[in-house]
């Protein structure tokens, strides 16, 4: 049983329809934004989901309790914000400025932060599953053991499982060894310095193959009870999901889901 949130094709294909024809995504000027701010009711969660926001500046506000689901920020500075108990799941930051802002108890599912400054800003309890953070300067944030699926999916120290698709839809289990380099971004895939082959079976395990291939490799070979080393070597930087290593899931149905095209 994974302990992430991925879906089979089919639901998959059934969120993102749902995404698509629900209400659309509404232009709101600076001085609407703002008079909703203003104007809010005390002890309730504010809706301002599905919006698209610009040119605004928002340093220093308090944006607690607010719903900002699939709202698209863009050239919005939120420098030094309060934004405890906030909804900014499947929000995208464009161009905006997110320093020393506190996003507390937050829900940042799926939200898209590449490329924004974030540095110093505190992220305490808040829940990162699969958000983008390519590029982003993630220098001195904050978190605490209630912070969620920000790097922490794969073991820091330590030897592990790991398991991954090969070319042939066989499936790879690995051991990472402890001395190996490993990282991962927001989600239970991630990507090691050098794995062991322990096994290579069917999806449903009725038969057992001495090799695979690699699913964009063909020329990458696993084989049963031998190290394997990325080509290309390790990189180490963690939110890039697509950089050098050995790619793996630690969870097994999230790599088969992944390898067959069943992945959220």
């Amino acid at each position: 049983m994974s302990n992430g949130r991925f879906y089979h094709l089919d639901e998959r294909d059934q969120l993102q329809e749902m995404e698509m024809t629900g209400a659309p995504v509404i232009p709101i000027s600076a001085e609407e934004f703002l008079n909703a701010l203003d104007t809010r009711p005390a002890n309730k969660k504010l809706d301002l989901s599905r919006r698209w926001v610009s040119d605004l500046d928002l340093s220093g506000k308090d944006l607690s309790n607010i719903d900002f689901s699939c709202t698209r920020f863009e050239r919005v500075d939120f420098d030094g914000a309060n934004m405890d108990g906030c909804d900014v799941k499947r929000c995208f930051f464009v161009d905006s400025s997110f320093h020393n802002v506190s996003l507390t108890n937050s829900d940042a599912e799926e939200a898209s932060f590449r490329g924004i400054d974030l540095r110093g800003s505190d992220f305490s309890g808040t829940d990162f599953y699969s958000a983008g953070l390519e590029y982003s300067n993630m220098e001195g944030i904050i978190t605490d053991e209630k912070t969620k699926w920000l790097g922490d999916g794969v073991p820091k120290t330590g030897a592990f499982l790991a398991w991954k698709i090969g070319g042939n839809g066989r499936v790879i289990e690995m051991l990472v060894p402890a001395e190996a380099k490993r990282t991962c971004s927001t989600t239970e895939a991630g990507r090691c310095e050098y794995a062991k082959v322990l096994t290579i079976t069917s999806v449903d395990f009725s038969e057992t193959y001495e090799w695979e291939t690699a699913l964009v490799d063909d020329d990458f070979l696993y084989e049963k009870g031998k190290m394997v080393y990325p080509a290309n070597g390790f990189d180490p930087y963690p939110w890039m999901s697509d950089a050098a290593g050995i790619h793996f899931f630690t969870d097994r149905d999230m790599a088969i889901s992944f390898g067959t095209g069943y992945y959220k």
